[in-house]
């Protein structure tokens, strides 16, 4: 074999450009900021009572004060396919100009921060509440996730990423 083969064989396993991997850990931090973010919004809206669990009453949210909410959360777990209800609630939101954020894997975790026995935890509305405002470190980081993941009329997907503690 000789040298320039050698040369070329260990070219294959050299690690990704800089670029493509400061890319993926920022992708990587990214969603772990988000997730955060979401978390703690979800519960300074536990705190405040400023959420609408399931589909009715999410809708029923947006019909009576459209221009009050901030924030519609729709939550899929793995290989899960998006249903008609969810595509409605998106076409109605996106007719408010509500954000949404469609969320893999934290429902569960959004149950528990919620403190909601409720059958359908399909979808959460978050709602400005009217005395003091959700966090808004927060909110600014939920509100340019999903600007920045949504354009052209697709909804901002998030692969929740729960914290890890050391």
């Amino acid at each position: 074999m000789s040298v320039a083969n050698n040369a070329f064989r260990l070219n294959l396993y050299s690690p990704p450009p800089l670029p493509i991997l400061f890319a993926t850990l920022h992708h990587q931090r990214m969603i772990q900021v988000t997730s955060e973010a979401l978390e703690e919004v979800l519960a300074a809206a536990r705190r405040r009572n400023c959420f609408a669990v399931g589909l009715h009453q999410c809708v029923k949210g947006l019909e009576e004060d459209p221009h009050n909410v901030f924030l519609c959360v729709i939550f899929t777990e793995h290989g899960e396919n998006e249903n008609y209800s969810d595509s409605e609630l998106q076409r109605f939101c996106f007719q408010q100009r509500v954000l949404v954020l469609r969320v893999a894997g934290m429902r569960e975790r959004a149950a528990q921060l919620l403190a909601t026995t409720s059958g359908d935890l399909r979808c959460i509305l978050i709602r400005r509440p009217e005395m003091r405002p959700l966090p808004p470190q927060q909110t600014v980081r939920l509100r340019r996730f999903c600007e920045e993941n949504s354009r052209g009329g697709a909804v901002a997907l998030l692969q929740y990423s729960p914290r890890v503690y050391s």
